[in-house]
């Protein structure tokens, strides 16, 4: 289970720079400057370079991992609501960039885990 757990830190680690990669072509558009676009690219290079040199992340893992990865982005904009049922936290003080990074660690490693533990 250990060893699912750390293939799970590993995906997370390909899951937030491809967050951060799309965030900061995001906050480049918005902003109209070119700054944030090399933090894209080198979040993407990540990526690919992880991806790439990870050779049992194929088939069912790769598809799992991109089913997951989309259901917890899709699944983001509406945390802070959540929150402010449960916790009466105010949804306008919530970054999307982080709530999007924090809804992929506390969720995607746990479901990630279980994954590489039932398929690997």
């Amino acid at each position: 289970m250990s060893e699912a757990f750390f293939k799970a830190l590993k995906w997370y680690i390909v899951a937030i720079s491809a967050i951060i990669g799309t965030s900061a072509f995001i906050i480049a558009d918005k902003s109209g400057s070119v700054a944030p676009v090399m933090i894209g690219v080198l979040s993407y290079g990540v990526v690919y370079a992880v991806s790439h040199f990870w050779k049992e992340f194929r088939g069912k893992l790769l598809l799992s991992s991109i089913l997951i990865f989309l259901i917890l982005s899709f699944a983001s904009p509406y945390v802070p609501y959540l929150m402010y049922v449960l916790f009466a936290y105010n949804p306008a003080s919530f970054d999307p960039y982080y709530t999007w990074g924090l809804t992929m660690a506390a969720l995607g490693i746990p479901a990630m885990t279980l994954v590489f533990y039932k398929l690997d």
